[in-house]
């Protein structure tokens, strides 16, 4: 039996026992605090495949993880997802044997993080099912659209487009961004042209100040549709101003896909200066255009450009430069004459047609190799151009009606233009039968023939 004395002493011990614990165990914590972010460093250089991100804040991201707080950040730097924090975690405790110091327990408890696996799991893979989501969204709407299905691509990229404000969306806000630019694409080509506006200054609301990589290209081409559309609505001055703000903020980029787009943007911009009788600033855009893309071979320019060098020849015959005006359209037809895009095509129509014009009013012979090349390309365009035709109609009186209808009768446009070959037939005293609509057109052309010659006469 314990005497009281005895008691005594051992409470004495014990007492002395626990402040020297006290201490030791309070030096101890200290150290591991001190030793805490070599440890992370540590960490972090045998757990190699952490995604940089991790790297730059271990700490605080499991504390975030821990807290439940692991969508992702403000900060576009420093994202956080549920796959790479359960792919570290994995990793931890996978190399926690070798972790046998205090400070591994000290970071992050290794019952908190085998409770945290599950967890992380299955947040991953629902990250994985909203990404799989999205993405068969999307691409269901651009199937849709190559397939003319306008309206069914219409409600699929809305319907994508209206969850731009979730918190889960955060991770697919390229596709978000795209699929708001594609419905302003499908509202346009429903002629939809105010719904088109709202859409594209949707995507610059959502999208116009970031500078995230994959949100960059669509913001540039909505920028650019929408000073097509306002070109189509007659609204020169805001196509000025649309424009103005596309060349500002992407002008100097490196990116291909930009600079297709800024093309497009200076010719546009040259457009609206035609339209608004400005014809030296029209040049100056159009030089810029040829002097920075003249030479490219990507195809998203090649329109602008063949476009720009039609226009300038328009604007160097307004201010009666009508040399240059003759060897700008002779620049369309040497570069993109025998492209076999019709696009092309029918600016080199357009060059031919121009030409021929110009020659005509100057009272110029006219090349017959260039009216038989435009009867070349006529054939390729659909539907035919009424610029395109209406020199063949002048030109008749210059060259005749027997040599004009031999050329066409001689290409590929002979099935092509049956009021013009029956017009020419009936002035050369034939009486062709045909359709009583065609025979109408026809003598609506000899009737502006006669006026020709009376013109001329005078």
């Amino acid at each position: 039996m314990l005497t009281l004395e005895l008691i005594a002493i051992l409470t004495g011990i014990m007492s002395v026992v626990l402040a020297v614990l006290t201490i030791c165990l309070t030096l101890h914590f200290k150290k591991q605090a001190d030793e805490k972010h070599d440890a992370v460093s540590i960490m972090v250089t045998k757990t190699s495949t952490i995604a940089d991100s991790l790297q730059r804040d271990i700490m605080s991201l499991l504390r975030d993880v821990i807290k439940g707080n692991c969508d992702k950040r403000s900060d576009p730097d420093n994202e956080l997802h549920h796959e790479d924090v359960y792919r570290f975690i994995s990793r931890l405790l996978e190399d926690w044997p070798r972790y046998d110091g205090p400070w591994a327990y000290q970071l992050v408890p290794r019952r908190q993080a085998l409770l945290l696996l599950p967890v992380l799991r299955r947040r991953t893979e629902e990250d994985l099912a909203q990404s799989a989501t999205v993405r068969a969204l999307f691409d269901k709407g651009v199937a849709l659209l190559s397939q003319n299905r306008d309206e069914e691509a219409l409600a699929a990229f809305s319907q994508l487009a209206n969850r731009s404000g979730d918190a889960k969306m955060l991770d697919h806000l390229d596709l978000v961004a795209r699929a708001l630019f594609n419905k302003g694409v499908v509202l346009g080509k429903l002629n939809r042209l105010e719904d088109g506006l709202a859409a594209y200054d949707e995507v610059l609301r959502e999208f116009g100040e970031t500078e995230t990589p994959a949100t960059l290209e669509p913001v540039a081409n909505a920028l650019l549709n929408k000073s097509a559309i306002l070109g189509i609505l007659k609204r020169p001055n805001e196509v000025l101003t649309v424009c103005g703000q596309l060349l500002r903020r992407f002008d100097s980029s490196q990116t291909p896909e930009i600079l297709d787009v800024v093309a497009n943007a200076l010719c546009n911009k040259g457009l609206a200066f035609v339209v608004t009788n400005r014809p030296e600033e029209a040049l100056s855009t159009f030089d810029d255009l040829l002097r920075r893309f003249g030479q490219s071979e990507r195809p998203a320019i090649l329109e602008p450009v063949a476009k720009a060098l039609v226009n300038k020849g328009m604007m160097l015959g307004r201010l009666n430069r009508l040399e240059d005006e003759l060897a700008a359209y002779e620049e369309v037809v040497r570069r993109f004459g025998d492209s076999d895009a019709s696009a092309l095509l029918e600016w080199v129509a357009w060059a031919i047609a121009e030409k021929l014009r110009r020659l005509t009013l100057l009272n110029r012979q006219v090349a017959l190799h260039d009216i038989e090349a435009l009867l070349r390309i006529l054939p390729r365009l659909d539907p035919l151009p009424p610029h395109a035709v209406a020199p063949l109609i002048a030109l008749s009186v210059e060259i005749g009606p027997d040599q004009m209808l031999k050329l066409i009768q001689d290409s590929p446009t002979a099935d092509l233009l049956p009021p013009l070959t029956t017009a020419l037939e009936r002035e050369m005293g034939l009486n062709p039968r045909v359709p009583e609509e065609v025979g109408e057109v026809a003598e609506d052309i000899r009737q502006s023939w006669e006026k020709l010659r009376k013109n001329r006469s005078a």
